[in-house]
């Protein structure tokens, strides 16, 4: 209950967390019961979710408040809020764990967040509004939607570095 707008998934899918738009928080959910664990407060409108692949840390983008709230998982509590600019909405952890790469719609660019220091590391550049994110089997390709034009574009996430373009054939009627 409570709006949730996205979820996402401990490592060992031991624990669901919910991002609760309307609410300003996160819950963390046992997987095989439902039962809710515990919440935490976020910045305004959290949309969407990513757990570091060593379980460690849950971070949250809050489309309303231009951050991202970070959640130290084992202390069930947050421990930074970090500035991205303005409609943060998707974002994802890097294969090994030491970024966070996030979408921000209104800065046209991917932030990439430092997880040693929870601080922004760098802007990458996007051609259009970044939406969401995928990370892909390999760790390091990272494909980002930007659904107002009409593509896909692929970020090297470990060298930052903008790949290559995907732009789906177009429908038949």
């Amino acid at each position: 209950g409570g709006d949730p707008t996205h979820f996402a998934v401990s490592p060992d899918g031991a624990t669901i967390f919910l991002a609760h738009w309307g609410g300003n928080r996160v819950t963390a959910h046992e997987a095989s019961t439902w039962r809710k664990l515990y919440e935490v407060p976020t910045g305004k409108e959290p949309v969407h979710l990513t757990v570091t692949p060593d379980g460690r840390f849950l971070y949250v983008t809050n489309f309303g408040s231009g951050d991202v709230t970070v959640v130290d998982i084992g202390a069930r509590k947050g421990v930074a809020t970090i500035p991205v600019g303005k409609k943060p909405i998707g974002l994802i952890a890097s294969g090994d764990g030491r970024r966070i790469l996030v979408a921000s719609m209104a800065g046209e660019v991917v932030v990439v967040i430092d997880v040693a220091s929870q601080t922004v590391s760098r802007k990458i550049k996007a051609d259009g509004e970044p939406q969401h994110m995928a990370l892909a089997r390999d760790g390091r390709t990272a494909y980002v939607t930007l659904p107002h034009d009409g593509r896909v574009d692929v970020l090297d996430a470990v060298d930052l570095e903008w790949r290559g373009r995907i732009k789906p054939a177009p429908r038949r009627s």
